[in-house]
């Protein structure tokens, strides 16, 4: 037999998140900035701490090539060419570390002599050391190890406070650390997000590049290449019209999967692995493509205006202002996605931040929820 209680209320339900805009994003970000701005502020100097080590790597690199240039002096290249009125022709004498090369461009104009001759001294300095080299390559292979390993999940890890401060949590600066849970899948999201979008940037930029190779050295192609006898210029300047189009495709694609990673990690969305991540971050950014551009250039111009200042603000203002945005921007996203997500900070009457639920006075019954009897 069961009972219904005589006067039961109705579970009250958290209000639901405003859609996804440039407002709404930028209106939730001001309450996390406004009730965790120590916290972020802190994530942020911690980001700051972890780009000493590459950097220290980068330097020693750079103090051994000046060396290498201080101990070899004036052994660079240097050079002077002549150009023949009548034929056109440039006869250009090269001397690169002391051995000296003849440069000969046929029907040749002053401009396209130029070109050719800062090309060959486009290397004015002597070759790198054995030293040298070795300390870019471990430069290069730390970095890209440090940046996987200490400065993503860092990263991830401040995002996370900035979502938790969003849901009403009082979160510590430690727990920038959890952004080390799940780092194999964070990797996984990662390599699937470059893989998707990279190779068509490179192919972009391999258009663009053979435009400005067609544009610049235009009478040395004429006949290697056929198309340039009909006119390089002409040449380039399709192959820049079909790099556009793959551009924006390109740019497309990775603004599709911004969120990979945070689906990845953010616990609301259930421990999602990364291809499941990749394609819930596909399905929420569906349809909010320019909203998510305008999103990103609001970002650029924080970052841009506060490092203009200098460094200082980026840290202290810019990378704050930053973690929040884009936590706002996830979920918003993400609510609609899963409307059973955690409840978000709203502004109350009063004009401070804090949840709807807990806004609710003791004296009104619809805060409490009677039991339900049965038997």
């Amino acid at each position: 037999m069961s009972l219904t209680p005589i006067a039961a209320h109705p579970v009250p339900v958290p209000p639901s998140a405003p859609a996804f805009s440039i407002s709404a994003t930028i209106e939730l970000a001001k309450g996390i900035l406004a009730r965790g701005f120590t916290a972020l502020l802190l994530c942020s100097l911690i980001l700051l701490a972890a780009q000493v080590p590459p950097q220290i790597l980068a330097m020693a690199q750079a103090i051994s090539a000046r060396i290498d240039r201080d101990g070899q002096g004036a052994g660079g290249s240097s050079g002077s060419g002549t150009r023949d009125a009548r034929s056109g022709t440039v006869v250009a004498d090269i001397n690169v570390l002391g051995q000296t090369q003849q440069l000969r461009v046929e029907d040749a104009d002053d401009g396209t002599a130029r070109g050719a001759l800062r090309t060959l001294l486009l290397s004015d300095g002597p070759d790198p050391s054995p030293r040298t080299m070795a300390l870019g390559v471990a430069s290069n292979c730390f970095s890209i190890l440090w940046g996987f390993t200490v400065q993503l999940p860092l990263s991830v890890g401040a995002f996370l406070i900035a979502i938790r401060i969003a849901r009403g949590e009082s979160p510590g600066v430690m727990e920038i650390f959890r952004g080390y849970r799940r780092l194999p899948a964070q990797w996984g999201a990662v390599i699937l997000q470059y893989l998707a979008s990279t190779p068509i940037y490179a192919a972009a930029a391999a258009l663009i590049v053979l435009a400005v190779v067609l544009f610049l050295f235009p009478s040395t192609l004429q006949e290697t290449v056929p198309a340039a006898q009909v006119g390089a210029v002409a040449v380039g300047i399709v192959l820049i019209m079909l790099s556009l189009p793959v551009l924006v495709v390109a740019t497309w694609i990775a603004i599709r999967m911004t969120f990979c990673v945070l689906a990845v990690v953010d616990p609301a969305m259930g421990g999602v692995g990364p291809i499941a991540a990749v394609g819930s971050a596909w399905r929420m950014s569906k349809g909010h493509v320019f909203s998510l551009i305008g999103l990103f250039i609001v970002v650029f111009l924080v970052a841009l205006v506060t490092a203009l200042c200098c460094l200082v603000p980026l840290f202290i203002v810019g990378l704050p202002t930053i973690f929040a945005l884009f936590a706002a921007a996830w979920l918003l996203l993400m609510r609609h996605e899963r409307p059973n997500a955690p409840e978000l900070i709203a502004r109350g009457p009063d004009g401070t931040w804090g949840l709807a639920s807990q806004r609710a006075p003791a004296h009104d019954p619809s805060a409490r929820v009677p039991p339900d009897f049965r038997a």
